[in-house]
């Protein structure tokens, strides 16, 4: 018992010295490894098996069912939740139109002046004359006949609103 206590001493106290050694070895057979790479094992050739092409026997299968054409997408399209107010149909009515992607909803009397609720594809808001909105600005409201003349940027002109009733 005696012994082994001793030798667990000496390791003890040599553990440095241990490890120095374990990792030179380790060093010395990496240095070893980068010089001298091993060889790389040849190329496997393969060969064309003897005889003729071989006739596969067509199998007793149906084929299988044709898949109708599809006629509409709106079965598969999914509408993502980061997409920005889109539409199908609502695209090619506002190229033509201008007016559809606004809509004035009410004219309200606020201290001395008008303010016009206007509602765009995006965003509904109130607005004094000269109040610039997204790619539009209200130029002068007339409470009397119920309207808006409103400048767009997109049309390329001003674009007159009506409330809903009038």
């Amino acid at each position: 018992m005696n012994k082994l206590r001793n030798l667990g001493i000496k390791i003890w106290y040599n553990k440095e010295r241990i490890v120095l050694v374990v990792l030179i070895g380790v060093l010395c057979l990496n240095v070893y490894r980068l010089l001298n790479p091993p060889k790389e094992p040849p190329e496997k050739r393969h060969t064309h098996p003897r005889g003729g092409p071989v006739e596969l026997d067509p199998l007793d299968m149906p084929e299988p069912p044709k898949i109708p054409p599809l006629k509409s997408w709106n079965s598969i399209y999914t509408p993502s939740p980061f997409w920005y107010q889109t539409s199908g149909d609502g695209d090619s009515q506002s190229k033509d139109n201008p007016a559809a992607d606004i809509k004035l909803l009410k004219i309200a009397k606020v201290r001395d002046k008008y303010r016009a609720q206007i509602q765009t594809r995006s965003l509904k808001g109130w607005y004094n004359e000269g109040d610039p909105f997204e790619s539009y600005e209200l130029i002068s409201i007339d409470p009397d006949n119920g309207t808006c003349e409103v400048r767009s940027e997109g049309a390329g002109g001003v674009i007159t609103l009506t409330l809903p009733g009038k």
